[in-house]
């Protein structure tokens, strides 16, 4: 027998190696294999990133939603390309489209930080680079006093 093939009861399944790499293929940031079983890239997307319970929609595939649904494809239809979005996550999207600005991820309830990240970047780069001795409250001096000293010591336990 063919170690590439299996046998379940009478029939003979087809070979694992038709899903076989070919060659591979840029897919947004990252390389990914062109299988010869996939015919599209849509179907290399639902294949690769397979949506798990809670995780959130990304706003480039919501825009692609939405376009399909003002290009005038229903929410069903829609459904059966993304099979992994549940029907009522598409309705949702298309619903709450004119809520999201360019389909952007709307800001999480909560206390918004004190410092940017601009600001937290040059902290670690003078703590790193510069000066790796430089003393807390120093570094809250460079900050314009926007946080306490706590916060600094927390900040560089981070890195």
């Amino acid at each position: 027998m063919n170690p590439t093939s299996r046998t379940v009861g009478r029939q003979k399944s087809e070979s694992l190696s038709s899903t076989a790499p070919v060659n591979l293929t840029r897919f947004g940031c990252c390389l990914i294999p062109l299988f010869s079983t996939c015919s599209s890239l849509l179907q290399y997307e639902q294949l690769l990133f397979k949506m798990a319970r809670g995780v959130e929609i990304s706003p480039q595939l919501r825009s692609r939603i939405c376009e399909l649904r003002s290009i005038g494809y229903s929410c069903n239809r829609i459904a059966k390309i993304y099979r992994d979005i549940p029907l009522s996550s598409i309705k949702t999207i298309c619903r709450r489209e004119c809520i999201r600005v360019n389909n952007t991820t709307r800001p999480r309830s909560g206390r918004p930080r004190q410092l940017t990240e601009e600001q937290r970047h040059y902290l670690y780069d003078l703590v790193t680079y510069e000066n790796p001795d430089i003393k807390n409250r120093d570094l809250v001096l460079k900050v314009d006093g926007a946080v306490k000293e706590r916060s600094i010591q927390r900040l560089m336990r981070e890195t």
